[in-house]
């Protein structure tokens, strides 16, 4: 009984074998293939955007490209929690997906630079929630020993794309095909769709432990000395929700009571 538990044990593979063989494997490569989609498009718009300029204008508005794709990223992994938990996980990342699919349809078609901007918002989007949700899903998707593994692998795509998304847009801008750059992006997006579709869980089968801060707490009573007299407190007003430097303590008490 003992010899076969062993046996057991050990054809279960463990470490990163568990964590890129079976239908990890499959896992792992949809989310690798979220968070490295928007990090090595990052790298590719910047790299050809000298192309897209010299091609459809808009030398005015150079900085905002990046600028504005990466704003809309923020914003978008900001809520992709909210996103996941309303959604789930399957469908959160299709969401992510086609936004961000859209997006690259839409730079690769654009016959201006406002129009290309409009696209780069689109796609910045789409690119935030395909980098956040990734992350959030780890511990759905995964045992507990793997979590440190898995978040060791995304984030490890940033220095894959650090590499390989420049290269990729000095190609694309060498063939002064820009807009294939952008177009490319659309099937790896879609192949990436059908492995979420496959592996990743309709709902959440984890729920969560945390419960949201109550804002009472951040708002207690607490003691406030008016700004015009030295006698102890009499009243109170609302503590201050962190640690600030004195003069904002001041002027805190000041606004309380003039």
């Amino acid at each position: 009984m003992n010899t076969s538990s062993r046996n057991t044990s050990n054809s279960t593979p463990t470490g990163w074998a568990a964590l890129l063989t079976g239908v990890n494997a499959i896992r792992t490569l949809a989310l690798v293939g979220g968070v490295a989609l928007h990090a090595i498009n990052l790298y590719i718009g910047t790299t050809i955007l000298p192309s897209v300029v010299r091609d459809i204008g808009g030398l005015e508005y150079y900085a905002w490209n990046t600028a504005l794709f990466v704003v809309a990223s923020i914003i978008s992994a900001a809520i992709a929690t909210q996103v996941l938990g309303k959604l789930g996980p399957r469908f959160a990342y299709v969401l992510g997906a086609a936004i961000f699919a859209t997006g690259s349809l839409a730079c690769a078609l654009a016959p201006s630079m406002p129009v290309m901007l409009a696209g780069r918002v689109v796609q910045g989007f789409g690119g935030g929630l395909l980098l956040a949700l990734p992350y959030a899903m780890i511990r759905l998707l995964y045992d507990e020993a793997l979590w440190s593994r898995a978040i060791g692998l995304l984030s490890g795509m940033w220095g894959v794309a650090t590499l390989v998304g420049p290269a990729i847009g000095g190609v694309f801008a060498q063939m002064d095909a820009w807009r294939w750059a952008f177009g490319a992006l659309i099937p790896a997006a879609a192949l990436f769709t059908v492995l979420a579709v496959c592996v990743i869980p309709r709902r959440n089968t984890v729920q969560s432990q945390s419960s949201p801060v109550a804002w009472a707490q951040r708002w207690h009573s607490a003691p406030c000395w008016s700004s015009s007299t030295s006698a102890p407190p009499t009243a109170c007003c609302p503590a201050m929700p962190f640690a600030p430097a004195p003069w904002v303590r001041s002027t805190w008490r000041w606004a309380c009571w003039g």
